[in-house]
């Protein structure tokens, strides 16, 4: 008997599994899984972890891939939390004199572009840039390159 693999993973049609279908957006839309399949694999077990729902396309010409897309950042289970006067205690509540250590809800979404070019089989190499009008919801603008 053969153990069906996480790939396989069958769901009821009355069941709704977020993490399988994360995790199978992004092996099917994003490539071959990498980091950004692991993360998402991560933050769907973990509470107050960002689960990432992605979104965009990619286009191939030869050994030349351009993807472009948007990515949002959903974090469930998401509680704000203060610091009481002291500066010392993280709390679930603000108290008199208490201050603000997060926020409310840090939900957030960027948009990517991205190049590959495959050399060979083993070495990749490219340019991306991302781009987020309130990077965790802050209001503070962000572009990230490489």
């Amino acid at each position: 008997m053969s153990e069906t693999a996480p790939s396989e993973k069958k769901l009821e049609p009355s069941q709704f599994d977020l993490q399988e279908f994360v995790r199978r957006v992004l092996a099917e839309d994003m490539g071959s899984g990498g980091d950004i399949t692991s993360a998402a694999t991560i933050a769907a077990d973990a509470p107050g972890e960002a689960t990432p729902i992605p979104g965009g396309i990619r286009l191939t010409f030869g050994p030349v891939q351009f993807d472009f897309g948007a990515m949002y950042y959903w974090y469930p289970n998401e509680t704000q939390q203060f610091l009481d006067p002291t500066g010392l205690f993280i709390v679930n509540r603000l108290v008199p004199f208490g201050s603000i250590l997060t926020l409310n809800d840090s939900d957030m979404w960027e948009v990517y572009g991205k190049m590959t070019w495959t050399v060979t089989d083993w070495l990749a190499i490219g340019p991306y840039v991302y781009y987020t009008p309130s990077w965790l919801n802050t209001g503070a603008k962000g572009t990230y390159a490489g």
